[in-house]
């Protein structure tokens, strides 16, 4: 009887301090499933507190972290649609200002050929400078022929060519209707292409000057081998 007693206070005693150390747990702000944890068995769980720890404190800042973010995904998704929407737009208003563009070049060619003035050239935007350059090798054509074709100076082709000026509406105008023509339609007289391929002379068409000049040194050391 007495070993029994002593047993029965024994436990509630046990009961008493694991009610303490619970309330303990339930002050510093745990919850009652932990708190209890904790008081059962201290020794053993003790090592895992850290762990719990860490897992509620990564849980409540991912929550907090989405409550942030939140608002910023939704500003993001909406920059995206009006960059979209304005993508839309710019594409379109390129459409309408070509199409503008092509209307005003086909009504200005057709009010320039109503007054009989000269036609405007449509060599795009920017100038280019390879324009001269391609027209006059396809021509086979040096620059002061392509310059005496046009009516202008050596230098004015140069400057096209090498891109320091522009050539005027109607300069453009006459480089157009080159870079149209035909090759045999736009050669350069016979003579002009004798004197360019090798420079021909007139009393012995088959020779060239390269040729004479081999044989004047040839003829220049034959001569002082005699003497």
């Amino acid at each position: 009887m007495r070993k029994a007693w002593i047993l029965t206070i024994r436990s509630e005693r046990c009961s008493h301090a694991a009610d303490l150390r619970t309330r303990r747990y339930w002050n510093h702000g745990l919850t009652g499933e932990l708190a209890c944890i904790l008081a059962a068995n201290p020794e053993q769980v003790m090592p895992n507190v850290a762990s719990v720890l860490k897992q509620e404190i990564s849980r409540l800042a991912r929550k907090e972290a989405r409550i942030m973010v939140r608002p910023l995904r939704k500003l993001a998704a909406q920059l995206r649609r009006d960059g979209a929407a304005l993508k839309r737009r710019l594409k379109a208003q390129d459409r309408a200002l070509s199409q503008l563009r092509s209307n005003a070049a086909r009504q200005a060619r057709a009010l320039a050929e109503k007054a009989g003035k000269p036609v405007p050239v449509a060599f795009g935007e920017k100038w280019r400078k390879d324009t001269v350059r391609s027209t006059r090798r396809r021509l086979r054509l040096t620059q002061g022929q392509f310059a005496r074709r046009l009516g202008v100076s050596l230098g004015s082709v140069n400057g096209w060519e090498t891109g320091r000026t522009v050539p005027r509406e109607r300069q453009k105008a006459a480089i157009l209707e080159l870079r149209n023509a035909d090759r045999s339609a736009v050669a350069p007289p016979p003579q002009q292409q004798e004197r360019r391929r090798g420079r021909r002379l007139s009393g012995r068409p088959g020779r060239s000057t390269k040729t004479s000049v081999r044989r004047r040194r040839g003829s220049r050391r034959a001569g002082r081998a005699a003497r």
